[in-house]
């Protein structure tokens, strides 16, 4: 599921400072260098963003023309509004040169859209994209092929997506799908809280995508991937678990898991052969099928 509208953004106990009057972003990556205020979607999808082998926005802190982000902040007032980082497929992605993408200070956003199956072949040089200080985002979606199958790869030269200090992810999913062709790590190595649903989808057999710290997401999705283990050592609680028709899945690991509040389905897989939850006894089972 993605979005792409203004939204509200709280961080609910941080407080990241302020920004002082500068240079407004424009929609593309023209003045990536010296701007550091966003005041409408950025679209990294426009053909000035594909000449360039190097895209980076080194001076831009928070994705919305904001003054503070007040830790006690309504999150239904209209005090700020915030925006997306849309990175799309570039429309001239057959002449694409980029091989990295970076928010070196970027510390909040509303929702990153990096989205390479919007058009064809894709990013066909990048190799890394990177968030080093992001601590918040209401909403990620992190998909590079064909919606839903595993035609491509548009991303084929990919490495890495990190996220080394995101913390929390508010109101909206965490979604990545569609890697089947790629060798990448998607790591989010201090991620504890996510407001909605996780969602992992269509992932090959080379991918790699870990949650070390994850305590609480609403809902958890594995589905239709080639990885062989799934583990959440930190997992505490969930509204619903789904993990289906993951092929060639052979162990499933929650050791901390205590409680599921509605759903708790693990069938149709195939290989699947461990399944180990020893402290969710709240769960509701609602199918358990190891075949």
């Amino acid at each position: 599921m993605k979005f792409s509208t203004a939204r509200i953004l709280l961080v609910p106990t941080l407080f990241l400072g302020s920004l002082t009057s500068g240079e407004v972003c424009k929609p593309d990556c023209s003045n990536m260098a010296t701007c550091d205020q966003l005041v409408a979607d950025l679209n990294l999808g426009s053909d000035d963003c594909a000449s360039k082998p190097v895209i980076s926005f080194p001076k831009l802190k928070f994705c919305g023309a904001v003054t503070s982000l007040d830790p006690d902040m309504d999150s239904n007032s209209d005090d700020f509004e915030d925006y997306d980082i849309d990175l799309y497929t570039p429309v001239g992605a057959p002449n694409s040169v980029t091989t990295s993408i970076s928010f070196p200070i970027l510390q909040a956003c509303d929702f990153i859209d990096f989205d390479a199956d919007y058009n064809t072949p894709g990013f066909t040089k990048l190799q890394t994209v990177s968030f080093p200080e992001l601590l918040h985002a209401d909403g990620i979606y992190l998909g590079c092929g064909e919606e839903d199958s595993d035609d491509g790869p548009y991303c084929p030269a990919l490495t890495s997506i990190s996220f080394p200090k995101l913390v929390s992810v508010g109101e909206y999913d965490l979604e990545i799908r569609n890697f089947w062709r790629t060798s990448a790590v998607i790591s989010f190595p201090e991620l504890k809280k996510v407001d909605d649903d996780i969602e992992v989808y269509y992932l090959g057999a080379n991918m790699q995508v870990s949650f070390p710290k994850l305590t609480y997401a609403s809902g958890f999705e594995f589905s239709y991937n080639d990885l062989r283990t799934l583990e959440l050592p930190e997992l505490n609680m969930l509204d619903d678990l789904y993990v289906s028709y993951n092929n060639h899945l052979l162990s499933v690991s929650f050791p901390k898991l205590s409680y599921v509040g509605c759903g708790f389905e693990v069938d149709n897989n195939n290989l699947l052969t461990s399944i180990s939850a020893p402290y969710a006894e709240n769960a509701a089972y609602d199918a358990i099928d190891q075949n």
